[in-house]
């Protein structure tokens, strides 16, 4: 073999060896760019179900918060008039009584029964005395301030709470504006029906300290009302001593 040819089977040589070493950087490249791809689905994989966990999470607990909000509600509404019921109404009283004692206030509790309402379950039946019921826990409601409570006993038996009442004649004029809204017949189920209201007044602090008691005689001062008749209101008085 003479130079030249020499020459010629080095350079071949050469690009033989440049060919397997650019051959063996691309497939070093392109294990690295594939490691780094699935890297990058693994991450991406990853993310995702991250993301699909908060998101089950939060979907979960906004769940869990609805059905606690709803379960609440059942709790502590009555459930034909959506009305606060007496657990709650039990609660509101005595975050009154703490608030009117601090401050040197009243509060006032009226205690309302329907005059004769059997003889409306008796004579138009149970749907329409339901009707009743819903009616006039609406008309008790348009007659009282946001910040008081309308709650419903059971039975035909209402009880509004006044938080702040700056005097007694307030309390009595809030119970006459309740027998005066129920004073308007109601047309119901094909009916004409008309309601009149037994009240009963109880204040605090002159007639008691605590929830109790005030409940309980105002309820006295209402069946004083029923007693003489119906259709008006009564404020608690000591039983007379003999």
């Amino acid at each position: 073999m003479d130079r030249r040819e020499t020459a010629v089977f080095h350079r071949e040589a050469a690009v033989q060896l440049r060919e397997k070493i650019l051959h063996a950087r691309l497939k070093v490249e392109k294990t690295k760019a594939e490691g780094l791809e699935r890297k990058a689905d693994l991450t991406r994989a990853t993310n995702e179900k991250l993301v699909v966990a908060v998101v089950e999470a939060l979907a979960k607990t906004a769940e869990d918060r609805k059905d606690l909000a709803e379960l609440s509600y059942v709790a502590n509404h009555d459930a034909l008039t959506a009305l606060p019921n007496r657990s709650l109404l039990q609660d509101r009283l005595e975050r009154a009584i703490v608030f009117a004692g601090r401050h040197g206030q009243r509060a006032a509790v009226i205690y309302l029964d329907l005059d004769h309402f059997k003889a409306i379950n008796d004579t138009l039946g149970h749907a329409v005395g339901d009707l009743v019921l819903q009616a006039t826990a609406t008309r008790l409601l348009a007659c009282v301030r946001v910040s008081d409570t309308v709650c419903r006993q059971g039975g035909d038996e209402f009880l509004v709470l006044l938080p702040e009442c700056d005097a007694p004649d307030d309390a009595l004029l809030v119970a006459r504006k309740l027998i005066n809204a129920m004073a308007v017949p109601l047309y119901l189920g094909g009916h004409r029906v008309r309601v009149t209201l037994s009240v009963g007044i109880s204040l605090f602090p002159e007639d008691g300290c605590d929830a109790e008691t005030l409940v309980c005689r105002a309820d006295q001062a209402m069946y004083q009302a029923k007693e003489a008749g119906g259709n008006r209101s009564c404020g608690y008085q000591e039983p007379a001593t003999t």
